[in-house]
């Protein structure tokens, strides 16, 4: 893969996620997104063939799907407010 300064980036999230409303709950009550994490790529399944390679664990959880989302910086690029 070549690499360049104009590589998209890429958030990639999971809807098979839970956590709990309250402490005191002894099950996770509400469904929610996880942020499974970010990779950079030409396009969608670029970034995703990267984030895998970069990831293999992955393939060993309990995710059913994963979800692209192109953004325009990551989080850890962002100004501080």
């Amino acid at each position: 893969m070549k690499e360049g300064k104009n590589l998209r980036k890429f958030m990639f999230i999971s809807p098979d996620g839970l956590t709990f409303s309250r402490e005191n709950l002894v099950e996770p009550d509400v469904d929610n997104f996880q942020v499974v994490g970010y990779e950079r790529g030409f396009d969608h399944d670029d970034a995703f063939i990267r984030f895998i390679r970069k990831n293999p664990w992955l393939k060993y959880t309990g995710f059913k799907e994963i979800i692209c989302i192109e953004v325009k910086e990551f989080p850890s690029e962002g100004k501080p407010m």
